[in-house]
């Protein structure tokens, strides 16, 4: 994997560029807050083929700790799983799926695994560049959910 693949999110804006707001994974009654204490299988959010995050930049899905906001530490340091990962594996019909996990599930592409330890965490899906006409152009864009696996 190479080193673009592993590099912070915040890396990949200038200085004089504002992080745009996040877009996150929630459901309608609670946050998309995940323990892998409490899951050793991990979770895994899959985008359909037709909710893939429309972005004219890049997208990106990151596990941050829910109180500071700082990335998840893990072994390999691989931070975040974006659009533009080498080797980001769509499944068969079209869906892009990402394992959240502590060790990469087997037959799982390391592309497709976000690695988090043993913490509690949420995840943040960032969008540069919305796409005019697209869902999260206009507002009404919803990420699929973050289900255990």
């Amino acid at each position: 994997m190479s080193s673009t693949a592993r590099r912070s999110p915040s890396s990949s804006s200038s200085a004089t560029e504002s992080p745009p707001p996040p877009i996150t994974t929630r459901s309608a009654t609670k946050p998309a807050y995940c323990s892998t204490a409490a899951r050793p299988g991990g979770y895994v959010l899959t985008f359909p083929a037709s909710v893939i995050p429309e972005a004219s930049r890049l997208w990106l899905l990151t596990a941050y700790t829910p109180n500071s906001i700082e990335m998840i530490p893990n072994p390999i340091n691989k931070y975040v799983v974006a659009g533009y990962t080498p080797g980001l594996v769509r499944d068969r019909d079209g869906s892009i799926s990402i394992h959240i996990a502590r060790v990469r599930p087997p037959g799982v592409p390391e592309a497709n695994w976000l690695p988090v330890g043993f913490r509690p965490f949420n995840v943040m899906l960032r969008l540069y560049g919305v796409a005019p006409g697209s869902a999260a152009a206009n507002n009404t864009y919803v990420p699929p959910p973050v289900v255990p696996r």
